[in-house]
């Protein structure tokens, strides 16, 4: 087993005075978990600046000058001490080479030497480890009045919270991955690491043991329902979207069933078709409100991208050819002016544009020509021909063209500028009617019924 990454994540404000004593304990804490074999030399201490206004950022920057084991970050302003701490978790997270992040406040008053036991117990199968506070002499009377008051009064009303931990805690890139932002406000950040060691460890594999009960194939046909009431109330929208967002609602059906409906989760259900001699193979049963609430949920999230005009890449490049080929139109025809890009019909509702001359720029535009293409022949944008002996579909046709024989590729420019009409008049009447209820979810638009896959 490789040794795993530790980044120990320190959020820094006006620390002038604390980090060049605290700095050099948290470096040698790394060089003492690696000379122990428990993580790799690649580790590193990672200090968040929230935005200080001593000098706070020039010390951070002067450790990372003299130890490649020492990084920064700085935010622009300061955002609150947890979401310095979500900054630091996010930079560990996207970093990709990061396995594990102990978090830990700047001052030293966390004992450091305890970052051995929560390797160790990562090590042993654990991904969150909560540092807890055996005393509180170094507090003041106030705040460990408040903060002991707080965890009993909580623990009172029934909250599972454990007493006297900080924010000294490890946490895998696997929960992180899970449970990671963005969050809009302080409140939000410091709830993410409650639920986080409340969830985690218990949702995960006991969700993979319940699908493992239940057929492959029972699971695929229950996608496909889903998959088709989103296409339907898609009507060819967001594209690329549909299958995540399908697949997001059926994960959401089949957990509410599992672990959060008031009753019993019903049994899986022996298959009526198994065959004499093979395995008993369990298919899916969601609860019926579980299945509309994911329904309203999908629903809600197609709504969320279309009022955010967040087109897919391949409806983005079919834009933008679009505008492209407008924008040139001086350089279509046998007249055009300087290089030919290719030629209009008298109609100007199809432009026929040389392939290498659209691979050129959308190339550069930094989409994939390949992708697009198949996109646009998929949904009848442009023209194909089967050529060969093994009828290989191209997207290019042959066109008499200045005296001679040439391949273009024939853009249906006026077809898509009608579709694109039609998805700004849907889109308009979003803005007009609101679909959402009260509970954030969307109904189902009427004279839409007989289209559910329910009743």
């Amino acid at each position: 087993m490789s040794k795993p990454v530790l980044w120990i994540v320190i959020p820094c404000y006006n620390e002038e005075q604390v980090l060049p004593i605290t700095a050099p304990m948290f470096l040698e804490k790394i060089h003492s978990l690696t000379a122990q074999g428990l993580v790799s030399d690649k580790s590193r201490v990672l200090f968040v600046n929230d935005g200080s206004r001593d000098k706070t950022w020039e010390l951070i920057q002067g450790f990372a000058a003299q130890d490649e084991h020492y990084i920064g970050i700085s935010q622009s302003r300061n955002r609150g001490h947890q979401n310095a701490v979500l900054a630091g978790l996010m930079e560990a997270l996207h970093s990709d080479s990061c396995d594990i992040t102990i978090s830990i406040d700047c001052d030293g008053q966390d004992d450091i030497n305890a970052m051995d036991e929560m390797v160790k117990k990562y090590l042993d199968g654990a991904e969150v480890v909560y540092g807890v506070r055996s005393r509180r002499d170094t507090d003041t009377f106030f705040k460990r009045f408040t903060a002991e008051g707080f965890y009993h009064v909580m623990n009172a009303l029934g909250a599972d919270i454990v007493f006297n931990h900080a924010d000294y805690r490890l946490i895998s890139t696997r929960v992180l991955e899970i449970y990671g932002g963005p969050f809009e406000t302080e409140e939000q950040a410091s709830l993410m690491h409650q639920e986080s060691t409340q969830n985690f460890g218990w949702a995960g594999p006991e969700f993979i043991e319940h699908v493992l009960k239940v057929s492959e194939k029972s699971i695929c046909d229950k996608y496909d329902e889903m998959l088709h009431y989103v296409m339907s109330i898609a009507k060819g929208k967001s594209g690329s979207h549909v299958a995540g967002i399908s697949a997001v609602a059926l994960a959401d059906a089949m957990i509410d069933t599992w672990f959060f409906d008031s009753q019993d989760a019903p049994e899986p259900e022996a298959d009526p078709k198994k065959e004499e001699g093979k395995d008993d193979e369990k298919q899916i049963t969601i609860n019926q409100e579980s299945w509309d609430r994911a329904k309203r949920m999908a629903a809600s999230i197609l709504q969320e991208q279309i009022a955010a005009a967040s087109g897919d890449v391949n409806e983005n490049a079919v834009q933008f050819i679009t505008d492209w080929v407008i924008s040139n139109k001086a350089y279509f025809g046998e007249k055009a002016i300087g290089t030919c890009l290719g030629t209009m019909s008298e109609s100007g509702n199809v432009a026929y544009i040389f392939p290498s001359t659209l691979n050129q720029a959308l190339t550069k535009a930094g989409y994939s020509p390949r992708k697009t293409l198949k996109y646009m022949a998929d949904n009848g944008l442009i023209a194909t021909a089967s050529e060969g002996s093994d009828s290989k579909q191209r997207y290019s046709v042959k066109r008499r063209f200045d005296g001679r024989s040439c391949r273009f590729v024939e853009f249906k420019i006026g077809q898509f500028s009608e579709k694109d009409d039609d998805i700004e008049s849907e889109a308009d009447k979003y803005e007009q009617e609101s679909f959402t209820d009260s509970d954030g979810f969307m109904s189902v638009p009427e004279g839409m019924e007989e289209e559910l896959p329910f009743k």
